[in-house]
């Protein structure tokens, strides 16, 4: 039996971020600590001020830790699951191309605003739907040309519908 009072592991065991809602109502929960040593399969280098890096071969809960005494942490779990928290700002700076290759879903949830510039062209390509739900206003500024093309557009609009154009061209066949 070990005590983990005061210690890195019973920190996150109290800080985990449970119950992250998502899109659509799906929610996720931070995983449990892998923590699970024997002696002495455990080596620990611990800091005097609390910084520690493990490497856990005990057989069946092998893992990598590292963690800064502030409770930044990362953690390679014995299925290879990876869990990394980071308790303040983060900044990844990449100097050349960056690949991501996601080959299960991805789930994003933001407490606070977004902000995206690219200097180039972005091109999406949805295999399935998009929906959009938005629960302020929505108000989309096009420099150029503002082109459409679907086999049907529909509007259902509850009150106005304005349409301001210094000309107006509308034509139908059918």
């Amino acid at each position: 039996y070990q005590n983990l009072t005061d210690t890195i592991i019973q920190a996150r065991k109290n800080n985990l971020d449970t119950g992250v809602k998502t899109a659509k109502g799906v929610q996720w929960s931070e995983p449990y600590p892998a923590y699970n040593p024997l002696y002495p399969l455990n080596s620990v280098l611990e800091t005097e001020s609390g910084h520690a890096l493990e490497l856990d071969d005990t057989p069946g809960s092998e893992r990598v830790a590292l963690s800064h005494r502030s409770g930044t942490f990362f953690e390679v779990y014995p299925s290879g699951t990876q869990v990394e928290k980071i308790t303040r700002s983060n900044y990844q700076i990449i100097m050349a191309d960056d690949h991501l290759h996601v080959m299960g879903r991805v789930m994003v949830t933001i407490d606070s605003d977004v902000l995206i510039k690219t200097l180039g062209t972005i091109y999406l390509e949805v295999g399935n739907d998009v929906f959009a739900n938005v629960s302020g206003n929505m108000k989309l500024s096009v420099g150029g040309e503002f082109d459409i093309k679907a086999q049907s557009v529909n509007f259902d609009v509850a009150d106005d519908f304005t349409v301001v154009s210094a000309t107006q061209h509308m034509t139908t066949s059918g």
